[in-house]
């Protein structure tokens, strides 16, 4: 990571492979070879390609052991050794969303789609008391004894979705404040809860903070009976 005299992050550098997800979990993956080493380094928009160039002169430094092997006196050991053929850039889009339609599940509400803040992730989904997201996971029920005993939920929800989030818990709760027109905030916990009614049912915004790993932003509908 690249960070200013402020604290303010200006790009973070991936030295990485290219790896490719293989198709099926009985194959392995497939990366380019050690010496085709790609640097790839995230900025945001707007920000100019030399503001990065000591990730370009950290990334082309070779830790001890890997510069030991490009100097070997085996000329085929020193070809195999890991260097940086290249270097990509890739600018941050923060208007693009970070899920997609196509990863809400069904019986999930439309109208229940501008609980979920553009600038999340999915994390998870389930519909009729199962897991859809991740795929890894699904058919497993969508909430296990524990966390049953750990919730007064008279009834699952219809269908779920979780988002991740690296935003502030203060600026996501100031934003359900705008998003859920009615509902007031409660502390659950360790949660901070909002319950509300639209024209579909019942629905639920659940905020876990976890620290380092984001806040989770659980978004639940119960259909009208």
């Amino acid at each position: 990571m690249l960070i200013d005299a402020e604290g303010r992050l200006v790009a973070l550098g991936l030295v990485n492979g290219h790896c490719n997800v293989p198709p099926t979990d009985d194959k392995p993956k497939v990366c380019k070879p050690a010496p085709q080493t790609v640097l790839s380094i995230f900025q945001p928009a707007g920000a100019k390609q030399a503001d990065a160039e000591p990730l370009v002169v950290w990334g082309r430094t070779l830790p001890a052991f890997l510069a030991a092997m490009a100097d070997s006196d085996d000329p085929a050991r020193a070809a195999d050794a890991q260097k940086i053929a290249s270097v990509e850039y890739i600018t941050g889009q923060p208007d693009v969303p970070g899920w997609r339609v196509e990863q809400v599940p069904p019986g999930f509400p439309a109208s229940l789609h501008p609980l979920l803040v553009q600038t999340a992730e999915v994390n998870s989904t389930a519909s009729a008391g199962k897991i859809v997201l991740p795929k890894g996971l699904a058919g497993q029920p969508m909430r296990t004894a524990y966390q049953r005993s750990q919730r007064n939920e008279p009834r699952l929800p219809d269908a779920e979705v979780t988002l991740r989030s690296y935003a502030g818990l203060g600026a996501l709760v100031d934003t359900y404040r705008e998003l859920a027109k009615g509902a007031s905030p409660e502390e659950e916990g360790r949660e901070v809860a909002f319950n509300g009614t639209d024209g579909a049912g019942r629905y639920s915004i659940r905020l876990r903070d976890a620290q380092e790993t984001g806040v989770f932003i659980t978004v639940a509908s119960w259909k009208r009976k």
